[in-house]
């Protein structure tokens, strides 16, 4: 069983942590581990446990799915149609991952990519399914923390 969609990460010192999310008494914490060589002449390793104390909105949920080139798509992560000619490499839409809670509609709960970001001369464009099919045919550009320019309209 694959359990992508229960993987986490946490952008925390301006870096993107990966491990698990954790919630205690109102605070957030994450926790990474890694294999640490204890004996180099027995080749002993163990596993280091480190937690965090992050920001609840810094804690990014995986969504299951890829995008063309296979890599995971967390909550975040800003997504293109590839170009197909040198006018679309600074000209196109770039789309944020972000999870919908229904809170206005009641609709469209769950993942979605419905926050359109403008780049260059685009006149826009529509919205698109965050279904498999669809998502094969993007491609992760950035995300909100590593590249915030991508959120701002450009012309």
């Amino acid at each position: 069983m694959n359990n992508d969609r229960f993987k986490f990460r946490a952008w925390q010192n301006g870096r993107f942590l990966y491990g698990a999310y954790y919630r205690h008494e109102g605070d957030h914490y994450f926790y990474s581990s890694k294999s640490v060589c204890v004996d180099e002449e027995t080749g002993t390793f163990e596993n280091q446990i480190t937690r965090f104390q992050v920001l609840p909105e810094n804690i990014m949920q995986c969504t299951g799915l890829k995008d063309k080139g296979g890599a995971l798509i967390h909550e975040g992560d800003l997504l293109r149609i590839p170009e197909v000619s040198n006018y679309e490499k600074d000209t196109f839409n770039c789309f944020e991952v972000f999870f919908h809670n229904g809170d206005c509609s009641g609709q469209n709960v769950g993942f979605v990519m419905n926050r359109m970001h403008t780049q260059g001369h685009s006149a826009g464009g529509q919205g698109y399914r965050f279904i498999p099919s669809v998502l094969a045919e993007f491609e992760i550009i950035g995300n909100i923390h590593e590249t915030p320019h991508l959120l701002k309209a450009t012309s």
